[in-house]
């Protein structure tokens, strides 16, 4: 290993001793949550939203969040209609159920997410979470999925490799005869 690689493998692990490391894991965490926020925001359907159906939906989603991650926080109730984007509180909760549905090989079950336009594709989105939530496939499924996303890192420390003269080499190999 080169000795540039060796001293910063020192800082690294100078950095997880101190708190460093785990703060600047903590600020990379933060960014790929802000850039996926940016992600869903943009995918996100675009229509007119009544409070009614958004908090149909929203009812169906906390009732199958607890199956996912019991500490996920529920949605909030709406108080107003929504002209524009699909509020991000229902449409990322929405988006992991219709993809574990979907990995669950239940796709007919999956909430579309094609026809959120409307307050009538909601209550339909929100009838397909409440059978995904009966249904004891998606549940056994939903369960025995990991958590939470473990990384293996493999490190290798190579001692350094010193180089010979031909004549230090010949010595080395005759003192091994």
């Amino acid at each position: 290993m080169a000795k540039e690689d060796m001293m910063a493998l020192e800082m690294e692990e100078g950095e997880m001793e101190s708190g460093e490391g785990e703060a600047k894991a903590m600020a990379d965490a933060a960014a790929i949550d802000e850039e996926l926020d940016g992600m869903s925001e943009e995918a996100a359907p675009v229509g007119n939203y009544p409070s009614r159906p958004l908090n149909v939906l929203g009812d169906s989603i906390n009732k199958i969040l607890p199956l996912f991650d019991p500490s996920l926080p529920p949605v909030a109730l709406f108080q107003e209609d929504v002209k524009g984007k699909l509020p991000l509180e229902i449409y990322k909760p929405l988006v992991m159920i219709n993809a574990a549905a979907n990995e669950a090989m239940l796709p007919d079950l999956a909430p579309p997410l094609d026809t959120l336009t409307d307050g009538r594709g909601l209550e339909m989105a929100a009838g397909k979470v409440i059978l995904l939530g009966k249904n004891r496939d998606f549940q056994m499924f939903v369960k025995s999925a990991p958590k939470k996303m473990e990384t293996e890192v493999e490190v290798s420390i190579e001692a350094p490799v010193a180089e010979m003269s031909p004549e230090e080499e010949d010595s080395v190999m005759m003192g091994r005869m």
